[in-house]
């Protein structure tokens, strides 16, 4: 079962984001395609991020989740099952956003990490600073 399916099958502000596969000198970049795509309700905004993401995403991931902190609810849930990679630069765009969302009275959750990613997460540390979540209904019960 895709993201989509686990959220209701909205599908609302869709943004896919392809970068690349070759740079302009011919070389393989790392990663060939992000996908995310955002929902707003009242309470809170879904995230939806699938593919891969590091260094050659960044800016991609980083306007994506700039875009959902301007959306009104104060909870940005971010799902993470699609996501198969992320890096080190990913996770400070990640970091970031949360940092700057709380400064802003928001709180940023990440939902059903890939195992990868939930390995990534781990390692960083990044799971003690950002609340992870099985799924959708646990992130927002946990809203209080």
């Amino acid at each position: 079962m895709g993201p989509t399916a686990r959220h209701g099958g909205r599908r609302a502000n869709e943004t896919t984001q392809s970068v690349p596969a070759r740079r302009e000198d011919g070389t393989r970049r790392g990663v060939d395609q992000l996908r995310a795509s955002v929902s707003a309700e009242a309470s809170y905004t879904l995230v939806v991020l699938t593919g891969e993401s590091d260094m050659n995403t960044r800016q991609i991931l980083g306007t994506v989740l700039e875009q959902a902190m301007s959306k009104a609810g104060r909870h940005l849930l971010i799902d993470m099952s699609g996501l198969e990679f992320i890096d080190s630069v990913a996770m400070h765009v990640l970091i970031d956003t949360r940092n700057r969302f709380a400064l802003e009275g928001g709180r940023t959750s990440i939902i059903a990490p890939h195992p990868l990613v939930a390995r990534v997460l781990n390692l960083s540390g990044a799971d003690q600073m950002v609340p992870v979540h099985p799924d959708l209904a646990a992130a927002l019960a946990a809203e209080g």
